[in-house]
């Protein structure tokens, strides 16, 4: 019985250093909305690939990781608020294989996005 204790408590330990390792190696966007209204729509579109943050609410935010194999290129985002304003821009690079890249878009009150990018 204590082998089977062992066992299981080392396989939840494995399963938290995947999962952890995982999440620090996967690059990933959050939108952070920092506006006093909600976001209806938010894409964000990757080289390859398009990320559907779907809606933020106010004071919300929302992080999605995407896959290491992307074609060089630029961060294009495209949000909608619910008042019809429409913010659209390009923020940051991203490159194939880039380890741990982070990138914040901030939709401020003043209904413009910032972004942060962090290595």
């Amino acid at each position: 019985m204590k082998v089977i204790k062992r066992l299981l408590g080392w396989s939840i330990v494995c399963i938290v250093i995947l999962i952890s390792g995982y999440r620090y190696l996967t690059p990933s966007i959050t939108v952070e909305n920092r506006s006093n209204v909600d976001i209806i729509s938010s894409r964000v579109e990757l080289p390859s690939s398009g990320l559907d943050f779907g809606k933020v609410a106010a004071g919300e935010k929302n992080a999605i990781y995407y896959d290491l194999n992307q074609n060089d290129g630029t961060i294009s985002y495209h949000f909608l608020l619910s008042d019809d304003t429409e913010i659209i821009g390009k923020c940051g690079y991203v490159t194939r294989n880039q380890i741990n890249h982070r990138t914040v878009i901030y939709i401020e009150t003043s209904k413009q996005a910032t972004c942060l990018l962090e290595e």
